[in-house]
């Protein structure tokens, strides 16, 4: 075990320099230490670099998210809202669909405190697209709370929660990949929701996200990997997910043609203002069918994963019945007018 001192990061440095992986406890110990803002950058870049080099573990995924959890502004809302965030990462412009399942299991009647932020490298990312909509998410926990209680929805921006996280931002802007920070994002929902649906692009990934969930202490996750290399369910072919409880992982595939659609997944649409107003299109009864049946897919899941449907098919069939009858489109002009209202 590293020794509770000022030289926590450059033991880790030598650890991980030998090909070593670092503890559960010292991953927590050393991300605690950066938290503090006394380590350079120099060797948070060191650091991150050499953990990519070395291979990402479990152990060090769920100590460092259990360093990310301690420092984080926390929110109350309840035990029953589920999370739809994702790692993102599949390299391709893709439209938001976790955030925009977020409105319509909402609309469904299931509480969401869906986390998120802008994205790391190009303005594609959750809080992208809500900027895109006119979503106001500049607010108190106080107003938060108050948005979340009249519509059961909130968007828990990351920056404002994770505040710590501004010691390690340089580094991860300057690494130029993506780092272990990727993974932590749905592990460290301010509202510690118990219920998650963590759409990811990779087998390795997923592996790291299940335990990691489970670890520390989900109720119920299904974790994803979009048959066609996204990080959600895919529309045209198969997914693999797990679903994850305190007991048990159990390993699952997940197809369309159970709903009877064969459809292509790609759709032209890209970056959080062309994917605002691609949704709005959809909300207004135009647009592109495939989206609105992507977006079911993936908000069913979430419905499934919180015990409101029997299955993914089910919880489709409610989110596309929650559509056409107007509901999502209500809830998110709801969405927008009380966040603009404080």
């Amino acid at each position: 075990m590293l020794s509770n001192s000022v030289t926590l990061v450059d033991r880790a440095l030598e650890s991980l320099s030998r090909g070593d992986s670092l503890s559960e406890k010292d991953s927590f110990l050393v991300l605690s230490e950066i938290f503090c803002g006394k380590t350079s950058n120099d060797d948070v870049l060191s650091l991150l670099k050499l953990i990519n080099q070395t291979g990402i573990t479990s152990d060090e995924v769920i100590g460092f998210a259990r360093a990310m959890r301690k420092g984080m502004a926390s929110i109350d809302l309840g035990e029953n809202a589920v999370d739809t965030c994702g790692t993102g990462g599949s390299g391709v412009e893709r439209f938001n669909i976790s955030t925009a399942s977020a409105f319509v299991v909402s609309a469904c009647g299931i509480p969401v405190a869906k986390h998120g932020n802008h994205g790391s490298s190009k303005p594609n990312g959750s809080f992208d697209f809500l900027k895109g909509l006119g979503v106001n998410f500049d607010l108190s926990p106080q107003n938060v709370k108050r948005i979340f209680d009249e519509t059961n929805l909130c968007f828990l921006y990351a920056r404002s929660h994770h505040p710590a996280v501004r010691f390690v931002g340089p580094a991860r802007k300057e690494i130029g990949e993506r780092t272990i920070f990727n993974l932590l994002g749905p592990l460290c929902n301010p509202a510690q929701t118990k219920y998650q649906v963590v759409g990811t692009t990779t087998k390795e990934n997923a592996q790291l996200l299940t335990r990691g969930l489970q670890k520390l202490g989900t109720t119920r996750s299904l974790v994803v990997c979009g048959g066609d290399g996204v990080d959600e369910f895919s529309i045209d072919r198969p997914s693999e997910y797990y679903d994850v409880s305190q007991t048990s992982i159990e390993k699952k595939t997940w197809t369309p043609s159970v709903l009877g659609l064969h459809l292509k997944s790609t759709v032209e649409i890209g970056d959080g203002k062309t994917n605002a107003t691609a949704f709005k299109s959809l909300l207004n009864g135009t647009g592109d069918d495939k989206i609105v049946h992507l977006i079911s897919i993936n908000a069913g899941a979430a419905i499934y994963c919180t015990g409101n449907a029997s299955s993914i098919e089910e919880g489709y069939n409610m989110a596309i019945q929650c559509f056409q009858s107007g509901l999502v489109q209500k809830q998110v002009e709801k969405y927008i007018n009380l966040s603009t209202s404080f």
